[in-house]
């Protein structure tokens, strides 16, 4: 029970007057919940209304029962990942419900890149770090590093052999080692040429094995010309869409570069596969006591963390169901379904994101 103070206030000229304070209640309003976000330094998390944008930890107070939009943005060479806390799930939207104070968290993970290689001639090109060791003594020609790695490719010439050329992004590098950022996929290739030449005009031979090859200088088109003679010392460009280059020829690219200056053949070792049938990704957020299931093995919650996204076919028909938790409700669909409804169909033509918001 509280109790009552008596306070006397004298007035001059008038009288005293008798005031009752009651002990324990504030004068000062109740705090306003707080909305507290952070980030694994690699992005930045903002709020739709602006009141939240930062790249490491951040706040804000809101009237009880707010909802904030809260988007994540990777800086360069990553990619969101997930939510944690008052958000779980991969989809790099979620709507918060601010009925209590919150934490919500987001990381974000390092991208890769492909880096790809195709040799002519008597050589190997090596990579630091280690990943690539192309040419004729390997066929590692293809390798993923993390975006932004600075890559060193090293010409290594083979008995007899001495490197000649890089093309691509390595033009510019001579007839030295080659250093690179790998930010996005690339492509380079590289030539060796002979230390003792025949000075006569070599012949080059291709064997297709289905595939069609021509060759800049013109001389080969084959099938049907798939031998051609060449002045000695002639930067031959094979192209063809090719499984891979064997040979004089060492990767899988669609180019190669062969300095032609010894009578020598290149195999494609057939077609390359069929493509396989386009996949796209449903990434699912979930804010609030609920649950967010579909097919795919789609089961996005607060006890699922990490069963918020699925791989589908392209033209799939992916339908999610949002199960409220005990005494919770669901509130609404945000993304690629709206409205307020459990269920959500949707047809997947590209990567598609879904956010969901329950509150109790």
């Amino acid at each position: 029970m509280r109790r009552a103070l008596p306070l006397r206030l004298i007035v001059a000229g008038v009288a005293t007057v008798t005031l009752t304070a009651v002990a324990g209640v504030s004068a000062q309003p109740a705090a306003k919940p707080k909305l507290s976000v952070s980030t694994d330094a690699n992005g930045i998390v903002a709020s739709g209304d602006g009141r939240i944008a930062c790249g490491s930890q951040c706040s804000a107070r809101y009237r009880s029962g707010t909802v904030v939009s809260l988007q994540a943005t990777p800086a360069r060479f990553f990619a969101f990942d997930r939510w944690t806390g008052g958000c779980v799930g991969a989809s790099p939207r979620c709507f918060v419900a601010v009925d209590g104070s919150k934490s919500v968290k987001a990381a974000f993970g390092r991208t890769t890149a492909r880096l790809r290689l195709a040799v002519g001639g008597p050589g190997t090109v090596v990579s630091t770090p280690q990943g690539i060791s192309c040419g004729k003594d390997d066929d590692k020609c293809s390798a993923e590093f993390p975006a932004g790695t600075s890559v060193t490719l090293t010409p290594t010439p083979a008995s007899g052999g001495v490197f000649g050329l890089w093309t691509g992004p390595c033009a510019g590098a001579a007839q030295g080692p080659c250093t690179l950022v790998v930010d996005s996929d690339v492509e380079v290739m590289a030539a060796f040429r002979h230390t003792d030449p025949d000075p006569d005009q070599p012949l080059l031979t291709v064997i297709p094995e289905g595939v069609k090859v021509t060759s800049e200088p013109p001389g080969i088109n084959c099938p049907p010309t798939c031998q051609a003679e060449f002045a000695s010392g002639t930067v031959v460009t094979l192209r063809g869409v090719v499984r891979k280059w064997n040979g004089v020829c060492v990767g899988s690219l669609g180019s190669c570069v062969v300095i032609l200056d010894n009578s020598d053949g290149v195999g494609t070792g057939g077609p390359p596969p069929p493509p396989a049938p386009p996949e796209f990704g449903v990434n699912v957020s979930v804010s609030g006591p609920g649950l967010v299931s579909g097919q795919g093995g789609i089961r996005c919650g607060r006890t699922t963390l990490f069963d918020c996204e699925g791989l589908f076919a392209s033209g799939a028909t992916v339908v999610l169901r949002a199960s409220p938790g005990r005494r919770s409700r669901f509130v609404f669909w945000r993304g690629f379904c709206t409205g307020k409804k459990r269920t959500c169909s949707l047809r997947v033509t590209a990567p598609k994101t879904v956010q969901a918001l329950f509150r109790r």
